[in-house]
């Protein structure tokens, strides 16, 4: 089965997912997409750390992501890469994966393009590099990848 969910913002939300009574219901066979804002790569604060081991001890399905506005970008790309599902992937963890943008990747038997980023309309609130990222909007080289593997 492929679960779809919305934003989890690291650990403030991300008990949206790991809680009992939906991933006790999860098999190694199922996937669990997060559609931006991921948010457990946005510091090296041992609770981001501890949530990701957590995920990747006790979280019985894959669990994988596309990057929001909302993410640490340096962090993001400082993730080991490699292929899967098709494409090419970050991986964050055992069970973790960052869906890259542009990359088409089958999962459970569908395909799916992979293309996250958005604009922080609360940059007026947040710091260059610190708090946004200009990685966070697409690029024109991104959409073009994208497009021709379309």
């Amino acid at each position: 089965m492929i679960y779809l969910c919305g934003d989890t913002h690291g650990i403030n939300e991300i008990g949206k997912i790991t809680n009992k009574a939906f991933a006790g219901g999860l098999s190694a066979d199922d996937f669990v997409i997060v559609l931006g804002d991921f948010g457990l790569f946005w510091s090296e604060r041992i609770d981001e750390f501890m949530a990701r081991k957590n995920i990747e001890r006790y979280f019985p399905a894959t669990l994988l992501f596309i990057d929001g506005n909302h993410e640490n970008f340096d962090m993001l790309d400082e993730l080991p890469r490699e292929r899967k599902f098709g494409g090419t992937v970050s991986v964050g963890g055992e069970n973790i994966f960052w869906l890259r943008r542009g990359e088409i990747y089958e999962i459970g038997g569908r395909n799916f393009l992979a293309f996250g980023g958005a604009f922080s309309i609360d940059r007026a609130w947040r710091r260059l590099n610190v708090s946004y990222w200009d990685a966070e909007i697409p690029s024109q080289s991104e959409l073009n990848f994208a497009l021709s593997n379309l």
